[in-house]
């Protein structure tokens, strides 16, 4: 089985710093030439830092970081936890850790999109099942119980009725059911990550001098 994530330690050689500004943009004004859009306010500029590592195979390798908010610089010593999504050919960057300077940064993101785990059934589906039971249930009913003589007919155009009414509220339930379990098994995910990182880092944290 694959490691859920790769880590690359060593000597930081070299940082590359450089500065990227978005902007976006908006209608074409009178005063713009057709067909130009103008900027809008609400640009961002993004960071970017490329890091040279010396890794313990001596090999020098660089990893590109965008928005990292921790500091670097030659003499360091460095680990980058990236991990592998399906379909993706690179890695995406997971952590920074600057064990020099006992700081790390997490990408947020990244780490979202890398424990992203798509539902084998979402909220609708749930709710055509439920509403489905119902409808099952509601035909047994009727046929048995409430209308033993109007036959079978009647009983699934009865019990479907009320299926009907109830699926935008097995809907709503299921969507918020989901919701609250996503975020809650995210949290869980996201621990354990972490945990699992920190764990793996402390065979490639170096011996610091006295």
């Amino acid at each position: 089985m694959a490691e859920r994530f790769q880590i690359a330690a060593g000597e930081v050689i070299e940082v590359q710093l450089t500065s990227e500004t978005y902007v976006i943009e908006g209608r074409p004004t009178p005063k713009a030439k057709k067909g130009k859009l103008q900027p809008l306010a609400g640009g961002r500029i993004a960071n970017r830092m490329r890091v040279f590592l010396r890794e313990a195979d001596g090999k020098e390798r660089n990893y590109d970081f965008a928005d990292a908010r921790i500091g670097l610089h030659d003499g360091h010593q460095a680990a980058v936890a990236r991990g592998k999504i399906k379909g993706e050919r690179d890695p995406i960057n997971l952590m920074l850790v600057n064990f020099s300077t006992d700081e790390r940064d997490l990408f947020e993101r990244n780490i979202a999109e890398f424990l992203d785990k798509p539902a084998l059934f979402g909220p609708i589906w749930k709710a055509v099942g439920l509403a489905a039971l119902m409808l099952l249930i509601g035909m047994g009913l009727s046929h048995f119980v409430i209308s033993p003589d109007k036959g079978w007919a009647y009983a699934f155009w009865w019990a479907f009725f009320f299926s009907f009414l109830a699926f935008p509220i097995f809907w709503g339930i299921t969507a918020l059911w989901t919701r609250l379990t996503d975020r809650a098994r995210y949290q869980r995910d996201r621990a354990k990550l972490i945990a699992d990182i920190e764990g793996a880092l402390k065979a490639h944290r170096p011996v610091m001098a006295g």
